[in-house]
């Protein structure tokens, strides 16, 4: 573990940057680091694998920090099972796309007969990162060769869904105290990162949630019945008309500081929930909308090629919400252009060098 200053945002305390590799865990730092402050502190995850983790050590974190569960203490990985929850959100009545898991045993995988191609092939777990090899597999062929390299880059189970064309791509956050559901608001993902920061939005349109909305009705229903305790974001699709449910996510969402300025701070309702301070009835939800722009993944994308600089001024002018721009903590933008500008200043000794 290497504690580092190389952090900007004036809201920081300390900022550590975690090896895997090393021979201490991410539990055992917790704990060494933070079981003498006196209080429980309350853990977050921005990520399927942190959330993974913090599950998979449970017991030992739960006598001194608190985090998302589930109410009656089993596993929350069981819930990243793509096919399972897919499973549980058809139940509720929610449209989803037909999958075919492709299990790995015994360093071998079984593709199933039945998968209809073309076909578009992620993992089946969403704590193992497959973004790597995440693509369209026209037919069978193409997908044993997919295999064949994962058995080497993604030795993990694969999942094989319809491929279908998709027009939106929506999410909906909220949080749940394991009996109770609320949904402050819905988003739709209008402009996504490609590259390195593929499935990330770059711009996003946070809009209020009508009480009376089927779809955010049946979420509120499937998260009922999981027993959950945290803050979940699930993803949508529209394809022909009809909405699909993608995946559920156990953490928090990037769009969801979208939400922040709009009134309604997640993490904030979740500590309540956790220390049980929580008004049911003073649930805030987002009441106008508002369009959003993540300014770090626009800037890779425009590193990579994949955004025009032309277009990332039109899509700024667009949005009224900035993840990193902030009149009173002006340092975290300050240092992003600065990396930008040494990044792409690289990129163009590389391109002269040849």
């Amino acid at each position: 573990m290497l504690k580092t200053s190389d952090f900007f945002c004036k809201y920081v305390e300390d900022y550590f940057y975690f090896d895997e590799t090393g021979p201490v865990t991410l539990p055992e730092f917790l704990i060494e680091k933070y079981q003498g402050c006196g209080q429980k502190p309350v853990l977050f995850s921005l990520s399927d694998k942190v959330t993974h983790i913090i599950d998979d050590a449970r017991s030992r974190l739960e006598a001194f920090f608190l985090f998302a569960h589930l109410k009656d203490g089993n596993s929350l990985s069981g819930l990243m099972d793509k096919n399972y929850m897919k499973t549980r959100a058809a139940a509720v009545g929610l449209s989803v796309v037909q999958g075919w898991p492709i299990m790995y045993e015994d360093g071998e995988f079984s593709v199933p007969d039945q998968i209809e191609y073309p076909c578009y092939v992620k993992g089946l777990y969403s704590y193992w990162d497959s973004k790597p090899i995440q693509r369209k597999c026209e037919d069978k062929s193409e997908l044993e060769a997919l295999t064949r390299l994962c058995k080497t880059v993604y030795p993990h189970p694969l999942y094989a869904e319809e491929f279908v064309k998709i027009k939106r791509e929506m999410g909906m956050m909220g949080i749940c105290d394991g009996e109770n559901c609320w949904v402050p608001a819905e988003t739709e993902l209008v402009l996504m990162g490609e590259g390195s920061s593929h499935g990330v939005s770059i711009l996003g349109h946070v809009k209020p949630v009508r009480t009376d909305n089927e779809i955010k009705r049946k979420i509120e229903t499937l998260l009922k019945g999981l027993g959950y305790v945290g803050i979940f974001n699930i993803d949508f699709i529209e394809t022909e008309g009809r909405v699909f449910f993608v995946e559920l996510n156990l953490r928090f969402a990037t769009y969801g500081y979208g939400l922040f300025k709009l009134g309604v701070n997640v993490p904030a309702l979740f500590i309540q929930i956790l220390t049980n301070s929580l008004n049911p009835d003073s649930v805030p939800v987002v009441e106008k909308d508002q369009f959003y722009l993540n300014e770090e993944v626009a800037f890779n994308n425009i590193l990579e090629g994949k955004l025009s600089v032309r277009r990332f001024e039109e899509i700024k002018k667009q949005a009224g919400i900035y993840f990193v721009q902030s009149a009173g903590d002006p340092r975290p933008m300050k240092h992003l252009r600065r990396r930008f500008v040494i990044k792409y200043l690289l990129k163009l000794k590389r391109r002269i060098v040849k």
